[in-house]
Parts: C-alpha cells; structure tokens; sequence
C-alpha cells in the first residue's frame, strides 16, 4: 500500500514512543533488508527494485513502501514466490524531482527500514543521456561453424560526459565478456559453446552505457545462432509477397510484405538494409537487421511492416540513393528441431527528396530521423527515453498550448538535428502505443540465472511483456524432483504471440523443446533427480497472458535418463546376422514407426553391384542431443565405409548421414560388387523413433 512520506514520519515518532514505553514489539530484532542503492530512472522507463531480506525468525516477511514523492501513480510492491519484494514503477512527467523512498521489511518479530533516494528526470530531448552509435540495428545473424565467436563493438556519445562506462545487464547470455577499450568504446565478445547453441537459436544482448550522473542509456541486440543448411527438409518454404518501389519523400521508408506458411511462421520476419549493394548471396552480417511487426493476419497468413531509415531525409532537392534490403522468413516445419526453411529475397529502391519545402508532415508520435519530417517547420524529431528513439513532436502554441494529453516542455528541448525549441510532450513523455505491460509476481525471472521455484500443480496469473519490437521477455521457472520421475510441463495461452517451452537440465543442457503453433506447448519426459530449468519464451513482441502447469509422477529412468525405451516389432535386427532385407518394390523401400535403442542400432542387408548407388533418408525429431540418429555404412567385412564414430567424430559428413540434429540424407555408392548393410546407428547412446527410406534411384526418397 502506498503512503506518504509524513506518514512514514509519524510512524516513526510512535515507533519511539512506544519503545520509551516499553512497548515495542515483541519477538526480537526485525528482518535485516540488504542496501539498496540510490536511483536515477528518466520518465517513461520502468523503475525495478529487487528488495531481499532475511528474518531470524524464519517467518515469513512482509514488504512495503512510503515516500514523499507527491503521486507515484502505479507503483506497486509485491512478494515474490521466492520470499524476495520486486518494487515497480514508471514515472511521467510529473514526476520529475528528487525523492525519498522509505522500503520496510517485516515480520513478527519487527520492522527494518531502507531509505533510498530517486531522482527522476525528462528524457525527451535531454542532451546529457549517453547515446550509442554502434551496434546499429535491432541485431545480428552468424553462422555457427565450429568455434565460430561473434565480437560486437559498443560505441557511444555523451555530450557532457568525458567517459561511460558499458555494462552487460541481466538476464547476462552466460560465458560472454565485456572490455571497455576507451572512454566511449568497448567489445562485447561470445563464443556460444554447443549446448548454448542446441538450447536455443536466438539470444537477446542488452547493454548499458552509464555516465555516472544521468538515467543509464540501454541497447537491446538480437543474436541469431544459425546452422548450416546442407540438407532438404519437409514441407513447403514460406511464401513471400512484396514489389519494390522507387520513393520521392522525405519521411521514413515503409516496407510492407505479405508472408504466409501452412505450418506458420517461426518468428517475426527481419529485412536487413544497406545503402551498398549486398553481395550475392548476400551478406547480411554486413547489413542492418530490423525486425518487422504484423500489422494484420496472423503467422500463417499476415502482413508485416518496418520502416527504414530515409538516407536523403534532410537532403537538398533532387538529392537520390539507392537503398537495398533484404527480408528474411523462416518457418515452423520442425517443432523443437533444426529443419525449418529458410528464405531470402534482395531488393533495392532509389529514394528521391522531392521538389518544395520538403517537410515530411508526421504528425505526433510518429517516428523520425530528421526535423524535416515532421508537420510544420516548428515541429521538431526529438529522441525519447533511454534507448534512443526518436519521434515527431509539435510545437507550444503562443501562450504554451498544446493538444489534449500533452504539455508544454519547461524548458526548450534539443531535436535531432539540433534545433532548440519548446515542444507538446505527453503527460508519460512515452510514444509507445499499447501502454504499459504489468509484470506478474514472478518477475524479474527473464534469464536461467533468475529462475523462480514452481510446484508441482497450475500455476496461474503468468503475463509475457514485449521488449519493444524485437521479442517477449523470457519466463523461467525451476523445480526439483528426489526421485526417477514422469514429468510434464505445459502452458496454455493465447494464440498469439505464439508461446513456446523448452525444457533445459541444471547445466544448461536442453532435454525437450515444444514450438507448435499457438501458446499450448507441452514436454514430457522421465527424469531422474535433480534440479531441471524451464524456458518460456516468444519470438514476437507481444503480451500473453499464460499458466504452466507441472505434472510429476513415479517412473523408472534407468535405461537412458531419457525414459524407458520401447524396442519396436521389428526386433531383432541389431547385427548383420539379424540384418532385415528391404523389399525394393519399384525400386524403393519405406518402413515407419522405428524405434532406436540406446546401444541397439537398426541393420539392413543390401546387395550392390560397383558403382550402384541408394539414396536413403532418416525423417526423425531432434531437441536434444540423446536423440541424434546416424546413417552408416559396413561392407561384407566388417569395415565401416563412412568413418563416423564417436571417438573420432571428425569423420563424420554432416551433409551424407552424419549431422547433428534433426533428419538424415545419405548417398552411397558401392565401390564394388559387395554385401552392404546399411546401419541407423543412435550417437554416443541416442534414442528416438524414425522413418526410413532406402531407394535404388534419386529422387524416390524425400523427408515429410
């Protein structure tokens, strides 16, 4: 409950009376709440205080807060599962000022208080907050070749500061570092290890640049983990519709593609742009990425739109540039595994200033680079908050009118280009459409480092908050179970954003991944005991209200620590002597429903003059490593052909049979008149069900 700070006063004065008295509360000393430092926040930007205390007690500890700021509309304090507060607020412009906030923690044996002070400032053309310059764009894409390592220069401006300092802030990506190289700079550098790039494909940098006086000013950065695509995979690729045009405006460039996908879209689309013609294929690591938002439809069947940055915004008449760009899509083909489509397409515009004034018109709150885009030539583009964007503002009337929702700045504002001048701001000074996100009482636990307890049962009243326009703010949750276990989680949501759930064991390493379409995701697995981290998270920029629920009982997970495994009716076909003998009508064989035991491969017998080949594919599922399935090769001796073994995995071909992940292809070609078997062999242990094909022409054997 929220009081005033004279309120805290007296509750002080009696506080010392009753002691005089002899009659403070009994029990003892209250908790002891850790240090909280003094804040900073700019308007518009969402204050987050973690309040962790203990009680001698061991009772259970109650928190709340007081302060003499005069409104402080919004702000709440709650108890998290995990017996730590979460303090939470946003402030608006009438906020600004320096105030006192007074955090209590209690207990039955009594009250311990923390004072703390916050200063709120406007971040609406305020010159002093650290900018960055570098990285552009909203993220990258690298290929993940074997120790492959991404580094990323930080780079920022501060127009009163000799120096900032840069931090990586929670939720941290585990294993990367930062080194300050200068007052202004500094590399960020990762080389994701092969569980971090099996447990997820996408990860979210967030850095700091701090000047010491000013709000912390923040850049978001997506990381996309991308395999090398050597194989064909099922299903259909994405289908995109878009025509470039030739553009004369000075105002920002919109892009809008329609996509569609039977099985829906994997994530938001990007487009990437360059004012220097991409290579072919191109290059898009040396391109800025942007994500696009749906303005219609859905992931199956939607329109999406970005807007690029103008590069003549501001020009002389007739000033020109081409500008190219390139927009990605991926699908879904592949729940949880790697084979999903992929597909790119370049184009490219030349973007005109047209002949006049060259005042672009946006009205308020719209986005901008440049004053001229904006109404009139009062109007100026002024960055809002502490990630840089920037929007199209109005100027004060005569006497300091300004529409309905927004006031007169105090004083005047710096634009982008310079210009001093005072502008209508909004009471919140926040151009964001949609309001705030209220977190549930398990926030903050955006990263594996934060995870908080669930019990076994629903779990209710869980909320997904987007972070901007790049993605949804990870949800992780932990539990422990003390003996071999069934288990289940699942979540249910709504349909979009879609919602999707993996399932991750106390190293990190990832179990079981569900990424169906829409929000009702479930895992189930045998697991035996130990403490196991659960991932949900979004690849779309949206709110979701959701629950989780945990389902657990007694199993036996002795076989693999993976669940009991089931031998399929085909047993025994596990030596050459036992080999099956494919029936090759019309020139190829199917079989369905196999099953790979740990240390118990699949043989097939087949005979082969020199120089006729077969064509073979495996169709199977893959999260987790324990479930990676080979194609090899033995002659009549015993030798193996194609040299893939787990002591010297160096020879395995991962574009014939031997890959890492989700479905095999494989094309052999007999060297001589031999007896063949062709072996499904589960690496170093793996389990998991497959369809095989084997044929003796091209073409026959595809993966569904």
């Amino acid at each position: 409950m929220h009081r005033l700070h004279a309120a805290t006063a007296a509750t002080a004065v009696t506080a010392a009376a009753l002691a005089a008295l002899g009659l403070a509360a009994c029990g003892g000393s209250g908790p002891t709440l850790d240090p909280i430092d003094d804040q900073v926040v700019a308007v518009g930007s969402q204050l987050v205080i973690e309040l962790r205390a203990s009680s001698p007690s061991g009772g259970q500890i109650r928190y709340d807060f007081s302060s003499n700021a005069p409104e402080m509309a919004g702000a709440t304090i709650t108890r998290r599962p995990d017996g730590t507060g979460l303090f939470t607020w946003t402030p608006t412009a009438r906020d600004v000022g320096r105030w006192v906030l007074d955090f209590s923690a209690a207990d039955n044996g009594g009250k311990t208080t923390e004072s703390v002070s916050v200063e709120v400032r406007s971040a609406i053309g305020n010159s002093s907050l650290p900018l960055f310059r570098r990285p552009l764009g909203a993220g990258t894409a690298m290929n993940m070749e074997p120790g492959a390592c991404i580094e990323i220069t930080l780079l920022a401006t501060d127009q009163d500061s000799t120096e900032v300092v840069f931090r990586e802030e929670e939720p941290r990506i585990e294993g990367a570092t930062l080194f300050q190289e200068s007052e202004f700079e500094a590399i960020w550098r990762w080389c994701p290890t092969e569980e971090q790039a099996k447990a997820q494909d996408r990860y979210l940098l967030t850095v700091s640049a701090d000047d010491g006086e000013s709000p912390k000013a923040i850049k978001r950065y997506q990381i996309i983990l991308r395999e090398p695509r050597g194989r064909t995979c099922g299903g259909d690729p994405p289908l995109l519709a878009h025509t470039a045009e030739d553009r004369a405006t000075v105002n920002p460039l919109a892009i809008r593609v329609d996509v569609s996908d039977d099985s829906g879209l994997k994530a938001a689309p990007l487009i990437y742009y360059s004012t220097t013609q991409p290579s072919d294929p191109p290059d898009l690591a040396s391109m800025t990425q942007l994500n696009m938002a749906l303005s219609r439809g859905d992931t199956r069947a939607g329109t999406w739109v970005a807007e690029l940055p103008n590069p003549v915004a501001g020009g002389a008449p007739g000033t020109q540039q081409t500008i190219y760009y390139v927009l990605v899509a991926e699908d879904n083909d592949d729940s949880g595994g790697k084979c999903d489509h992929l597909i790119t397409q370049t184009f490219s515009m030349t973007v005109t200033v047209p002949d006049g004034e060259g005042e672009g018109g946006l009205a308020l709150c719209e986005p901008c680079t440049s004053d001229s885009q904006c109404g009139g030539p009062a109007d100026h583009c002024l960055r809002v908050g502490v990630e840089g964007e920037a929007f199209c503002f109005q100027a004060c009337g005569a006497a300091g009118e300004c529409p309905d929702g927004t006031i007169c700045s105090a004083g005047e504002l710096e634009s982008v280009d310079g210009q001093l001048a005072r502008q209508c701001v909004p009471l919140d000074e926040s151009c964001q459409a949609g309001g705030s996100c209220p977190d549930d009482s398990f926030e903050q636990n955006d990263g594996r480092a934060a995870a908080q307890e669930i019990a076994a049962g629903t779990t209710g009243d869980l909320r997904m908050c987007p972070l901007g326009d790049l993605q949804a703010d990870e949800d992780w949750y932990r539990f422990t179970i003390t003996g071999d276990s069934e288990t289940r989680i699942a979540i249910a949501g709504d349909t979009y954003p879609n919602m999707e759930l993996s399932l991750l064991d106390a190293d990190g390493r990832l179990l079981a991944a569900s990424e169906d379409w829409g929000s009702d995701d479930d895992v189930e697995r045998c697991l035996p005991p130990g403490t196991y981290d659960v991932r949900v998270y979004s690849y779309f920029a949206g709110e979701n209200d959701y629950s989780i629920e945990l389902t657990t009982a007694p199993g036996d997970c002795r076989d693999t620590g993976g669940g009991t495994c089931t031998d399929d009716p085909f047993e025994d076909d596990d030596t050459p002597a036992q080999a099956r003998v494919p029936d090759f009508e019309d020139q190829v064989f199917r079989s369905t429903d196999n099953q790979i035991c740990s240390g118990d491969d699949d043989v097939f017998f087949i005979t082969l003059f020199g120089g006729e080949s077969i064509w073979a594919t495996l169709d199977f599922d893959q999260v987790s490593p324990d479930q990676d399935l080979d194609l090899l090769v033995y002659d009549s001796s015993g030798t193996l052909l194609t040299p893939c073994v787990e002591e010297d995995p160096f020879g395995c071909d991962p574009y014939n049979g031997q890959s890492g992940d989700a479905d095999e292809e494989m094309v052999f070609t007999a060297p001589a008149f031999d007896e063949y078997y062709v072996v499904v062999h589960g690496w170093a242990g793996s389990e998991n069900t497959y369809d095989v094909c084997i044929a003796l022409a091209p073409d026959l054997c595809t993966l569904e």
